[in-house]
């Protein structure tokens, strides 16, 4: 079997070094490049459409075409290709560039995306990129992105999620890049905000030893302070003075470091920090902040971009440039802290070595996209931005968070929660009883039927102080690794879906502890929702406020599989969710639970039965 992949191995290397000018051997009509010529040409908002393409050694090794031969070697010699089963390419609705598809092992895919370049000559197509200067990036484009978004977009894009959502809260400080020094921050100052790495760079922080210092004007351009500033930092204040942005937040620099109660409260509402800035600038490249922002003439030093391209000719008529996307995660993608930073960023200019972006909830730009191609889709709906906006408690949204975060890096592991922090401060006034320990207090029981796929890591402490702890084993945060969102999510069965399968019947009460030995005092709002559903599928008609009972149509039967119930309930808050008995939901713009850490717990078994009739 080595052996077998060896040679395969070799004939990949090998055929990569044989690409040659398309314009030999080729078969003017070869089937698979009119498909993928096809697929190329279709428009952005053109209806879904795929072609399968075959296999690696129908469309490389036996193939007498050279033109989608090259193409694939080109695509794919950074990838063991003769491993790979199929390829499709796809165009999605709505998207500007194409997928090639290809599946790895069963169930296992993966792809890369394709666009065409502005030509010369030829018929003007749906979608077109171009060429942009490989050293420097055009400003007057960023700000016409910028205000076309605060001009012409809908509310979605500028209204923070704060105005439904969460509290609001105030940052203390902002960088003045008029003054060039720190300001006390105020509700009605319009700001951007910054996400980057710190890295293994000293960065220079805003301590109590220097705070009154950074607050005089010109602070920030005095030689002491340029010399220890990093480059991202410094490049991210200009930019934003050549945008006329006048307040930035900075972490490093707007929270005191070594003020333990002002940085904790800070951590906690990082979420309205981001969520109420104007624009989050995404320094994504880098190992640290002292990477900068290539690229901004005057600012930074020039960029290294070059923009992957491959001549792909169908026939003598049709020449077809294309720009070869090969999207990888960089550290800021991977790191923990970002995580809450990109999710409550409602617009982002992002800076990666593919180039600069603009993000929003209408639409994706990049500078090599032409002008005519502003809009993309719905930009980015499909985030995580997305589950914060349900109007009631939701373990499968809460699930999928914990998800997309638990998998990413923290230097420290005492940072488990911290870094989470912003989430459960956001999400707090809408499960009944807070979080503790990450686990939210309404759900208790089904909180703690979390599951890690595949291998995990048990964070450890690092103890540069005497305080520094991790979160508990048994919850979530106390471990490294990808959690079975969709197995957890399911275990709630308020909703009324045809799949439930499962229903958690929880069978201790739990009680917590300061010490061993102080009397241990039942968890408030621990389990709410068992109580209800009790409560409801035994029969009682006294409805909360605003909570309605239907009959199941018999001709739209979606009972469950578990007990199936013969009526359903709806919130007039939200008249489009129907659920199987009537949940706490919470009540508009009420204040956070916040749990205080304690370090003991403690079950006692409950009487049956537990729960009454309706199971």
């Amino acid at each position: 079997m080595a052996s077998t992949q060896k040679r395969s191995d070799s004939a990949v290397d090998q055929a990569a070094k044989e690409i040659v000018s398309t314009s030999d051997n080729i078969n003017p009509r070869c089937s698979i490049c009119d498909k993928i010529v096809e697929i190329l040409h279709t428009g952005v908002e053109s209806p879904d459409a795929s072609y399968e393409l075959g296999t690696w050694a129908q469309l490389v090794d036996s193939t007498g075409c050279a033109a989608h031969r090259n193409l694939f070697i080109e695509c794919f010699q950074r990838t063991r290709a003769t491993s790979l089963e199929k390829f499709t390419i796809h165009h999605y609705q709505g998207y500007c560039y194409k997928k090639i598809v290809y599946r790895k092992t069963p169930g296992n895919h993966n792809s890369i995306a394709l666009e065409l370049l502005k030509s010369t000559s030829g018929p003007r197509f749906c979608v077109r990129q171009k060429a942009v200067n490989p050293f420097w990036i055009d400003m007057e484009q960023i700000q016409g992105w910028r205000n076309t978004c605060r001009q012409n977009h809908t509310p979605e894009c500028s209204e923070p999620l704060t105005a439904k959502n969460l509290t609001a809260t105030s940052p203390v400080r902002f960088v003045d890049t008029t003054r060039q020094c720190l300001v006390p921050a105020s509700p009605d100052l319009q700001y951007v905000a910054l996400s980057y790495v710190w890295g293994e760079t000293n960065t220079f922080k805003t301590l109590r030893s220097n705070v009154q210092q950074l607050q005089r004007q010109d602070a920030l351009q005095s030689p002491q302070c340029l010399s220890r500033l990093p480059r991202t930092i410094h490049d991210a204040i200009k930019l934003a003075e050549a945008l006329k942005e006048r307040y930035v937040w900075i972490d490093s620099l707007c929270i005191v470091q070594d003020d333990e109660c002002e940085r904790d409260t800070q951590i906690s509402n990082m979420g309205s920090i981001f969520d109420n800035a104007a624009f989050t600038i995404i320094a994504a490249e880098g190992e640290d902040a002292d990477f900068g922002l290539p690229g901004l003439e005057g600012i930074s030093r020039p960029r290294q971009h070059d923009l992957e391209t491959f001549t792909f000719q169908k026939d003598d008529r049709d020449i077809l440039e294309l720009y070869i996307r090969r999207r990888s995660k960089t550290k800021w993608a991977r790191r923990g802290w970002t995580f809450q930073e990109d999710a409550f960023s409602k617009r982002r200019l992002k800076f990666d070595k593919y180039g600069v972006r603009w993000e929003c909830s209408t639409t994706v730009c990049e500078e090599h996209r032409e002008s005519d191609d502003f809009l993309v889709r719905k930009g980015r709906g499909w985030s995580e931005r997305f589950h914060f906006l349900r109007a009631y408690p939701s373990i499968p949204d809460f699930a999928f968070l914990v998800w997309s975060y638990n998998r990413r890096e923290l230097t420290y592991g005492e940072d488990g929660l911290r870094a989470f922090e912003g989430i459960i401060t956001a999400l707090s006034h809408k499960f009944q009883g807070g979080f503790i320990h990450g686990l939210p207090v309404m759900f208790l029981d089904i909180a703690l039927l979390w599951q890690m796929n595949g291998a995990c890591e048990r964070r450890v402490g690092s103890q540069l102080n005497a305080e520094s702890r991790c979160p508990p084993s048994w919850s979530w945060a106390g471990w490294k690794g990808e959690i079975r969102y969709m197995l957890w999510g399911a275990k709630c069965d308020c909703l009324r879906q045809e799949s439930m399968l499962e229903r958690t019947v929880p069978m201790v009460e739990w009680f917590s502890q300061e010490s061993k030995e102080s009397n241990p005092v039942s968890i408030t709002h621990q389990n709410s929702w068992c109580r209800d559903r009790a409560k409801y599928l035994g029969g009682a008609n006294d409805l909360p406020p605003g909570w309605t009972k239907h009959d199941i149509n018999s001709a739209d039967q979606k009972a469950m599989r578990i007990s199936p119930q013969t009526h359903y309930y709806q919130h007039s808050s939200i008249p489009e969710t129907q659920f199987w008995y009537p949940i706490p939901l919470p009540a508009p713009h009420h204040d956070p639970v916040i749990q205080s850490w304690v370090d003991y717990y403690r079950a006692t078994p409950r009487a049956p039965p537990y729960e009454s009739a309706g199971m």
